[in-house]
């Protein structure tokens, strides 16, 4: 992913050519933001390269723009309420070595489903 900060709060939408070339760099996704300061526009697509094309990819959507920034994405993650297991990484430890001591399961929330309570789908006509 790319983020392209314009200091141009008038910028204009980007044209479809500029669409049709951004497809050719392998951007799938076009996100733009404004505020009364400027306009952020995200850029991303599983074959896109946001560093090798960040030329490119000004010339498309920031030609005419006097103040601009470029931001690369450096973290993508997911956050989820099922969080069952935690994994304590030590500095300096490798990722890809096992490490079971230091993994612990969590307990579900008090009041949650557990495996145990699961019955199966409720049907209406059950108990006639």
């Amino acid at each position: 992913m790319l983020m392209v900060l314009l200091a141009d709060p008038e910028m204009q939408p980007i044209g479809t050519s500029s669409i049709r070339r951004l497809a050719d760099l392998g951007v799938t996704r076009v996100g733009v933001f404004r505020d009364g300061l400027g306009v952020a526009i995200t850029l991303e697509g599983w074959a896109y390269d946001p560093v090798g094309s960040a030329e490119a990819t000004l010339g498309l959507v920031a030609a005419d723009a006097k103040e601009v920034r470029t931001l690369v994405q450096v973290a993508d993650v997911v956050v989820s309420k099922e969080l069952r297991h935690e994994r304590i990484v030590e500095p300096g430890e490798r990722l890809s070595e096992p490490s079971t001591e230091r993994t612990r399961a969590l307990d579900r929330p008090k009041g949650g489903p557990s495996e145990r309570d699961h019955r199966g789908p409720i049907r209406r006509d059950q108990g006639r």
